[in-house]
């Protein structure tokens, strides 16, 4: 029932950002805020974009092979230490390790814009 009820909200939402993006468009500052929070949300979508891509490939390709390169040495232990191991979580620990790596290369990426691109413009209604 709470569903229903946020859907319920949509048409008065939409009705709020048409009001607010008609008094700030009246503004001599308003394009600019438009534009400067346009970036800054446009920056957060490409920043959550890019940490979902190297999520993905590291949890579809990198932990398989590195989980068989860490854990194969492991098994061939002997057996009351695999059960030891079994017990301590290990394998969780060397997976938490992982994502943290992950995490650390998908926040040290850096999405560069070519210049040169067509419709590349810094500033706001720039006619290509």
């Amino acid at each position: 029932m709470p569903i229903l009820a946020l859907l319920r909200l949509i048409p008065a939402i939409g009705r709020m950002l048409t009001a607010l993006s008609g008094w700030l468009m009246r503004r001599k500052w308003g394009m600019f805020l438009i534009f400067y929070l346009g970036g800054a949300v446009w920056r957060w979508i490409e920043k959550l974009i890019t940490f979902a891509g190297v999520l993905f490939v590291a949890n579809e390709w990198a932990a398989p092979a590195l989980m068989a390169y860490i854990t194969g040495p492991l098994l061939a232990m002997p057996e009351h230490w695999q059960q030891l191991m079994g017990l301590t979580r290990v394998d969780q620990a060397i997976s938490i390790l992982m994502s943290a790596v992950v995490v650390r290369a998908a926040s040290s990426i850096r999405v560069q814009r070519n210049p040169n691109a067509p419709n590349w413009s810094t500033s706001p209604g720039a006619s290509a």
